[in-house]
């Protein structure tokens, strides 16, 4: 259980702190072929690219440069000297959420049901904080979400997210979270989730966007 779960200034220090470049590369990896059309004019637009690079922080980068094989997480934590306990505690438990796709029930407050087929453990109990801000667009019920959830001492609350305007089919996502655990060698599919994610956002993206 998180502590507290780290905003979305303190993802984004940590990310471009140990990976400058996945400001260029991390919506191109989250997003694909809609990230050339995301106009940082545009609020939501741009929203959505900040959700990005925060999410990065979780991502090793795309970089053969860098040989470590870490995530900018992986590498700050591991700094000397450590960043505080408690810092470090917000952080793994964002680190260890799944990915997932929900549906929206309920947004005063956010109520969320599962649409991935996750463990009943990974399932909020209750309401769910967040802050979304518009990302793509409004959450609004019937809407889908994709974020980390993170269950915290006060409830369980969204570390980072994406509103889409409808939630994909199940046959779908049941066929991205299986390519998600080939890519994460067969491990469980919420840690495959958790290390592998942005391949079902960036499939869940892109098949909105080429359904518009």
């Amino acid at each position: 259980m998180a502590p507290f779960v780290p905003t979305l200034e303190d993802l984004l220090r940590v990310t471009v702190d140990i990976a400058p470049a996945a400001g260029n590369e991390a919506p191109d990896r989250f997003f694909g072929p809609m990230a050339e059309d995301l106009e940082h004019r545009v609020p939501a637009h741009h929203r959505a690219a900040v959700v990005a690079v925060a999410a990065a922080c979780f991502m090793i980068p795309d970089d053969e440069a860098i040989a470590t094989n870490r995530t900018p997480f992986d590498q700050w934590v591991r700094r000397s000297p450590n960043p505080p306990a408690r810092d470090r505690a917000a952080f793994r438990a964002v680190a260890k959420a799944p990915w997932a796709v929900w549906r929206i029930t309920g947004t005063d407050p956010l109520t969320l049901t599962d649409a991935t087929d996750l463990s009943p453990a990974f399932h909020p109990t209750g309401p769910v904080a967040a802050d979304l801000a518009d990302a793509f667009v409004a959450p609004q019920a019937g809407r889908a979400l994709l974020a980390r959830l993170v269950p915290t001492k006060e409830g369980w609350a969204v570390a980072f997210g994406l509103v889409l305007p409808e939630v994909p089919p199940m046959v779908l996502v049941r066929t991205w979270v299986a390519e998600v655990v080939h890519h994460a060698n067969g491990t469980p599919i919420e840690e495959a989730l958790a290390s592998h994610g942005h391949i079902l956002v960036r499939r869940a993206v892109t098949w909105w966007w080429r359904s518009t």
